[in-house]
């Protein structure tokens, strides 16, 4: 399986359970510290020791929450990136900066992060050029040698992992220039 399609997966399903377990423990803790409050007078060691529990799950619960929306965010980011580099064919660092409103500093930085945790795994920076550089994949490709006087047909395809525009040989399965998953 395609591992940048994987990692998108794995990061939302992630971001999610990081959300979602975070708010249901800190939804806990407020029940637990409301019931608690009308108990009677605790001794000092129990009040001290309930306090540092709470403290703890509830510095717990806010960086699940934290995470979860930090998960989230780097996915949307992605799939704009790809957007811009796919639809729009922008790939220069400038215009991407200038298209989603950060400095380019924080854009190669974020792309380099993309690429080493295998999200962009046909991408590397030029960093001479200032430009995103997709390689096409080496192998199954259907692409007719170019000394044979093939007629072929090619068809837009919209990839179903991160929904880049690829053009491949009608009938023939591609895989996406962007992300590397298959297209049928």
């Amino acid at each position: 399986m395609d591992s940048s399609k994987v990692k998108v997966s794995v990061s939302t399903i992630s971001g999610k359970i990081c959300s979602v377990i975070g708010y249901f423990l800190a939804i806990i803790l407020l029940i637990s510290l409301i019931g608690n409050s009308t108990n009677t007078t605790p001794s000092n060691y129990s009040l001290g020791f309930d306090i540092f529990m709470y403290i703890l799950f509830f510095s717990l619960a806010g960086f699940l929450i934290f995470k979860g929306i930090t998960i989230k965010r780097r996915i949307k980011r992605f799939k704009k990136y790809v957007g811009l580099i796919s639809i729009e064919h922008i790939t220069t660092l400038q215009n991407i900066a200038s298209s989603t409103n950060q400095s380019i500093d924080f854009v190669t930085k974020y792309i380099q992060k993309l690429i080493d945790k295998k999200f962009f795994p046909n991408a590397y920076l030029d960093m001479k050029n200032g430009e995103v550089i997709i390689e096409k994949p080496a192998f199954g490709q259907a692409v007719p040698l170019s000394n044979q006087n093939v007629k072929t047909e090619t068809e837009d395809v919209k990839c179903s992992s991160c929904g880049a525009n690829n053009i491949k040989v009608k009938g023939a399965v591609g895989i996406c220039e962007y992300c590397g998953s298959p297209l049928k």
